[in-house]
């Protein structure tokens, strides 16, 4: 890492005033046992809070290098890096980035001043001649929000998930490791939970990052921090690995490089020239602002219309612009739309290739890879009037007919019953859904849905059964177990506690939100009759909870339900009750009259 220029003592004292301060002031040390014990959440992710954004604080301007490797290979093998993809990235905590990146003699630049977006393009043909071409656009474009990954590996993500569910009243987890991290769990507006580990040795800065959504594992990061020359206190990113293979989302043996970060500058006194852009003479540019085209420095002064842009008077800026969409998203649109009296579809491989033009371009981090792994990605799409929330439901090219019920659906686990061969009937391709249509609906389209992929005829009945339920009651109190990490979690596992046992998903919210999670796992419905229905608390799942696919041996899926049962009453203080109960499902048959299993 290069030596950084020096900005001075001034905020550097400015700091170490703030930080005794809050010393003086008595506030909460995270390294005092005794202290945290009696502090509540909410003050300890304050606190935390606090330092993270001291460390913000430090930066208040950047310019680096970041390289990305190409890979070669794909699933579990071990990748070839074929080459890297080089960037120079620069930005402000004003928020104003510059991305250049060159590549095969060509130079591309995306520059956000705060108001526009500048697209800059140097591109040489076989001759050695280059042409010059720029795009000026209103607003923020996707492209230029890459300039911000050093911030968010800094913690500034991690900072404004913090401020956003402290405002709203959510839990902020705040817990501390043997070996002296923080820990922190907090939930966004879509109810995801990001985890991240801080080392206080490096200031803060979040040395480990995951994400979980729906009981699985989005991604998860390595980052580690280098100090920065000159700047006592302070630590930059250097390396970045993905533990989750971004290519296929197999969890890998071990992580995978995702990007490096060199010659950092920092405070540097020319930043502010790095957004100042100037178009050489011969350049043509395209201003989708004014709705106009000309060419820099040409005798004619009178500008040409773009034919991509609005038309607008070239002396006054234009009160709406219209970007126009990419070619292939008018195929991609066609193909994945609903019409008004769909609720449900699937779309089979071979996939169009504006698909994969599309999830590229929703997921940069797909950009480059390996064609026939993005094709053995399984997504699902909400619709309402339009296409909304893609999401990854599967790695290989098939999907389970358990796994589309539940994730496309929307049945919980103890929502449904059938013949194991039934439940297994191997679906394929990307699902449309309609948001909010009834499950009646859903099911039926999928009837036709599995004749078609399958030749299997099956039919979804709902029924009044009575199955074996659980019945929660009591008042919720918690006790943590000794030694758990976090502390203030409840673990829900089955069989002996292991700190190592290792953890599924992580997630905070109400009671009823946590039986549900609970019912989920074991396939097995839980009534909320407790007197605690609306508290809030947080729970970390272990794999060994996940017992429903061991409905079809009775003797140890019983035993283990009892187990993980008296488990979570030794820490929340509730009661839980097997008996036999009347309840709704819906039951998996096929024509032949065989009849689904009955819990």
């Amino acid at each position: 890492m290069n030596t950084v220029h020096e900005e001075g003592t001034m905020m550097h004292a400015q700091i170490v005033r703030t930080v005794l301060a809050l010393c003086v002031c008595g506030a909460i040390s995270l390294s005092a046992g005794a202290q945290v014990s009696r502090s509540t959440p909410e003050q300890r992710a304050r606190v935390l809070l606090g330092q993270l954004e001291m460390q913000l604080a430090k930066i208040k301007n950047f310019h680096c290098r970041k390289a990305t490797p190409q890979f070669a290979g794909q699933g579990n093998d071990n990748p070839t890096i074929l080459g890297y993809r080089h960037e120079w990235l620069a930005a402000d905590r004003q928020g104003r980035g510059r991305v250049t990146t060159t590549e095969a003699g060509n130079r591309y630049s995306l520059t956000w001043d705060g108001e526009k977006t500048i697209e800059h393009r140097e591109e040489m043909d076989p001759n050695g001649v280059i042409t010059h071409t720029a795009f000026i656009v209103q607003g923020m474009q996707d492209q230029t929000q890459r300039q911000n990954e050093p911030w968010v590996y800094l913690g500034s993500d991690l900072a404004n998930l913090m401020t956003k569910a402290l405002a709203r009243k959510s839990i902020v987890r705040v817990s501390y490791t043997r070996a002296g991290l923080h820990r922190v769990d907090v939930r966004d507006d879509a109810g995801r939970t990001h985890t991240a580990l801080l080392d206080p040795k490096q200031g803060y800065a979040p040395i480990y990052r995951r994400l979980f959504a729906n009981g699985k594992v989005l991604w998860q990061e390595t980052i580690t921090f280098q100090p920065v020359a000159g700047k006592p206190g302070l630590w930059f990113p250097s390396r970045v690995q993905s533990e989750v293979d971004s290519r296929t989302a197999a969890p890998l043996d071990a992580p995978v490089l995702k990007c490096t970060f060199t010659n950092v500058n920092i405070g540097a006194w020319e930043f502010e020239g790095m957004f100042k852009t100037e178009f050489a003479e011969g350049t043509l540019v395209h201003d989708r602002i004014r709705g106009v085209s000309y060419v820099v420095g040409a005798d004619n002064a009178e500008p040409t219309a773009d034919p991509t842009a609005v038309t607008a008077d070239a002396n006054e800026p234009a009160t709406t612009t219209q970007i126009a969409a990419p070619a292939w998203r008018a195929a991609f649109d066609a193909a994945y739309r609903l019409d008004g009296d769909q609720d449900l579809k699937c779309i089979i491989p071979p996939f169009i290739p504006e698909r994969t033009q599309y999830l590229v371009n929703a997921e940069p981090t797909l950009a480059g890879q390996v064609d026939r792994a993005i094709q053995n990605r399984i997504y699902q799409f909400q619709w309402t009037s339009n296409l909304e929330n893609s999401e990854f439901v599967g790695q290989s090219r098939y999907l389970p007919l358990s796994t589309v019920l539940e994730d496309v659906v929307g049945l919980g686990s103890y929502e449904y019953e059938g013949l194991p061969h039934l439940l297994r009937l191997p679906l394929t391709g990307d699902w449309i859904v309609r948001t909010n249509s009834p499950t009646e609906q859903l099911l039926a389209t999928l009837e036709q849905i599995v004749k078609a992929q399958t030749q299997w005829s099956i039919r979804f009945v709902k029924e009044q059964a009575g199955v074996i339920v659980i019945r929660a009651s009591g008042t919720y109190r918690f006790t943590a177990l000794a030694g758990a990490i976090p502390g203030d979690s409840v673990q829900v596992y089955a069989g002996q506690w292991n700190v190592q046992t290792g953890e599924t998903r992580n997630d905070c919210g109400p009671m009823t939100e946590f039986l549900d999670e609970v019912a989920n796992s074991i396939g097995m419905r839980i009534i909320d009759e407790t007197q605690s229905s609306k508290v809030d608390l947080c729970w970390a799942g272990h794999r060994s909870a996940e017992l429903k696919s061991l409905r079809n041996a009775p003797g140890l899926y019983n035993a283990r339900v009892a187990g993980l049962l008296n488990n979570l009453t030794a820490q929340t203080g509730l009661t839980f009750r097997i008996e036999l109960g009347d309840i709704e499902r819906w039951r998996v048959t096929n024509p032949r009259g065989v009849t689904a299993r009955s819990n």
